[in-house]
């Protein structure tokens, strides 16, 4: 009897101290992430649009040339590499304002814009109007840059990995939009 006794609690014991080393590993795992760039400056750039107003500008048919490459910026995602970046230099004369994001922040912008084991990821059934445009530049040179649409919950990410392209939490654009808005 005390040898089914002892047999018994070695075998609980095992279990346990399995089950919560496989817990650590996991918690772990989902703590560290690699970060998509490798980056010292961010430019923050984005257009106060009310969407009514912006619907009204796209109905015209005499848009101006700002007006029009406005437009094409907020809704296109045709930018796949980084080459395309060049794109991006002239936000401001289209009436994009820029904000350099301070280099406190650059911690939790690691933190969102990075790989995660995931088993799904959260996907948004509107189309984007990218009015927020993240520049990642090391040694002033562009390494990586991100369109987020925050109503819709959407983004497109180039110059990180082949399968990186976006966001993949709803916590991802709350804590993105948090740190860019806040002052």
């Amino acid at each position: 009897m005390k040898k089914i006794t002892y047999c018994f609690w070695s075998f609980i014991l095992i279990i346990c101290f399995s089950c919560n080393h496989s817990t650590f590993e996991t918690e772990n795992a989902i703590e560290k992430c690699t970060p998509y760039f490798t980056f010292d400056s961010v430019e923050h750039y984005y257009v106060r649009a009310d969407t009514n107003k912006s619907t009204a500008i796209e109905r015209r048919n005499n848009l101006s040339e700002v007006e029009r490459k406005q437009l094409n910026m907020m809704y296109e995602d045709t930018a796949k590499v980084i080459a395309d970046s060049i794109i991006y230099q002239n936000l401001e004369q289209i009436n994009f304002i820029k904000v350099v994001v301070p280099s406190t922040k650059f911690d939790i912008i690691n933190k969102i814009f990075c790989e995660k084991n995931l088993d799904s990821y959260e996907s948004a059934a509107c189309i984007p109007i990218y009015r927020d445009i993240l520049i990642f530049k090391n040694k002033n040179k562009t390494v990586g840059f991100a369109k987020v649409c925050f109503q819709c919950g959407m983004s497109l990410i180039v110059g990180a990995s082949e399968k990186t392209t976006m966001l993949y939490t709803h916590d991802d654009y709350t804590k993105l939009k948090e740190i860019l808005y806040s002052k």
